[in-house]
């Protein structure tokens, strides 16, 4: 259950940012815009995951610290590449991936 909490569901919310996003990513930027997109679901399932721990829901221990440790260099170098980017004036949505 270790690995189904800590590996296949946050994959699967990775999945399904990607599967629900209507223009595909096409570049490298394209797909940093879509993982800082997805980090707020990632952390709001890592505080449920805490909260089932704590509440003996869970008894697999350790998971929401793992997800915890992986998640927060992850987002550490997301949050730097975006500042890149923002830096050096390039842009990260398209002029045509936005609403008119």
């Amino acid at each position: 259950m270790f690995y189904l909490y800590t590996i296949l569901v946050p994959t699967l919310i990775l999945v399904l940012g990607y599967l629900l996003r209507k223009p595909k990513p096409k570049s490298f930027r394209d797909y940093v815009v879509l993982i800082s997109r997805i980090i707020p679901f990632i952390i709001a399932y890592t505080i449920l995951i805490y909260y089932l721990e704590m509440n003996d829901i869970i008894t697999t221990g350790w998971v929401a610290y793992t997800l915890l440790f992986f998640l927060f260099p992850v987002a550490i170098v997301v949050l730097i590449i975006l500042f890149y980017f923002k830096i050096w004036g390039r842009p990260l949505v398209k002029d045509k991936d936005l609403p008119n």
